[in-house]
């Protein structure tokens, strides 16, 4: 009925049962019988599908923003555990002992930059629960007001392009873009797990407050910060027609109104073409995004008058 990771070392984990029918059953027990599933610290590190390994040993915020691809920033996508809702999340733990939020929007920076993931995060203070039902709602448990126990929920802002600035070897970090790179909503867990965010949409929260994160030569600070925007469907750049674009269902779409249709691109975040299916219609055209993993997405579509662009949002 359940499958409970223990803390330790999740190199051990990652190590001994990934590529192994020991992962195998595990994630069958997820598809198959609909268990609960969860873990504390290293056993919560190894549920989201973007995960850090510790191969090499852990890695302190400093160290991550000093030099991203140091040693031991040992970040993957490897297929391991296929839990709901986390396929695109990666997670970090004891948030408050030592500071890890620097590194964890490290781990977020390289996914966009190495595998064009648009990588969230959820992580929690030392002694918060987050507890996710079956419709996407996350409820987070703790002792505030009597302690600073948090959860937070980060993603990159809804910009184009989203990349990191600067994300190279032996270079410190900037992921800035105004102060504005990653949103975080910063949550109290209480006793009632009364706060909520809902990981349906990533927009919809309560008891929380908005923050906006940035590093700027290996520097990261925190200010306060509107709510993330709703980034599906935000039309990025728009000239010489009218199209329409419509969500007809996961990774699949129509862009309506192109006359004359002449061209479609698709690229992850990162600026890299990623594989679609096209089906030229009187109107416009259809296309599916093949392969995609849940991120944003830029499509492109041109024609005899021009062309039209959008950020598009896999779930």
């Amino acid at each position: 009925e359940a499958i409970w990771f223990a803390g330790g070392d999740q190199w051990n984990y990652v190590d001994h049962w990934r590529d192994t029918p020991i992962a195998g059953l595990v994630n069958e027990a997820i598809a198959e019988r609909n268990i609960v599933i969860g873990g504390t610290s290293a056993g919560m590190a190894i549920l989201g599908g973007v995960y850090f390994t510790a191969q090499n040993g852990t890695v302190t915020s400093a160290a991550a923003l000093a030099d991203p691809y140091a040693g031991n920033m040992t970040v993957s996508t490897a297929s391991f555990l296929e839990v709901p809702r986390l396929s695109d999340v990666i997670t970090d733990t004891h948030y408050d002992n030592p500071d890890r939020r620097a590194r964890h929007t490290v781990f977020m920076a390289r996914a966009i930059t190495d595998h064009g993931i648009s990588a969230k995060g959820i992580a929690c203070n030392e002694y918060v629960a987050v507890c996710v039902d079956g419709d996407g709602m996350a409820r987070v448990f703790g002792e505030w007001p009597d302690y600073e126990e948090y959860a937070y929920f980060l993603q990159p802002n809804c910009l184009t392009p989203g990349v990191p600035e600067v994300c190279a070897a032996g270079t410190p970090v900037t992921w800035d873009h105004n102060g504005l790179a990653v949103k975080a909503y910063k949550v109290p867990g209480t006793m009632q797990g009364v706060n909520t965010f809902d990981l349906s949409d990533w927009l919809t929260g309560s008891g929380g407050v908005w923050e906006d994160w940035r590093i700027v030569q290996g520097v990261f600070s925190t200010t306060a910060g509107e709510p993330a925007a709703d980034c599906t469907l935000a039309i990025h750049d728009r000239s010489g027609m009218d199209a329409r674009l419509r969500v007809l269902g996961d990774a699949d779409y129509a862009i309506e109104g192109v006359d004359g249709f002449r061209a479609l691109r698709v690229c992850d975040v990162a600026g890299r073409e990623v594989p679609v299916a096209v089906e030229r219609r009187d109107d416009g055209v259809r296309f599916r995004i093949l392969h995609a993993v849940p991120g944003l997405f830029i499509a492109e579509v041109h024609g005899r008058a021009g062309a039209s662009t959008w950020k598009v949002v896999v779930r």
